[in-house]
C-alpha cells in the first residue's frame, strides 16, 4: 500500500495536477496563490481523483514556486518559513 506523495494518483497518496489539468483549471501552468485559493472554494476533488487520493497544486507568485496547496476535507494548516499559511492534507 502506497502512502505519501506520488507522481501519479494512487491510493493513500497526494499527487500534483497534470499540466493539462493545471491549464484547464487556471489557464496557466504557474497559478498565483490567490487563483489557487479561489479555485479551492468550488473545486470537487472527486472530479479528477478517486476516494482516498489527494491532489496538490504548486502556486507561484514568480517563476519560482512559492508554496504547495492541497484541497481536502481533512486539511491541516501550517506556516511556511516566510509565514504564509499552507494547507496540506488528503
Amino acid at each position: 500500500m502506497a502512502k505519501g506523495v506520488s507522481a501519479k494518483p494512487a491510493l493513500f497518496t497526494v499527487s500534483p495536477l497534470t499540466d493539462e489539468q493545471t491549464l484547464q483549471f487556471f489557464k496557466t501552468r504557474t497559478p498565483a496563490p490567490d487563483q489557487v485559493v479561489e479555485w479551492m472554494k468550488t473545486f470537487d476533488p472527486f472530479s479528477i481523483r478517486e476516494r482516498w487520493q489527494g491532489v496538490y497544486v504548486i502556486s507561484s507568485s514568480t517563476a519560482t514556486p512559492s508554496r504547495s496547496i492541497s484541497p481536502g476535507s481533512r486539511a491541516t494548516e501550517r506556516r511556511d518559513p516566510v509565514g504564509s499559511a499552507v494547507r496540506a492534507g488528503t
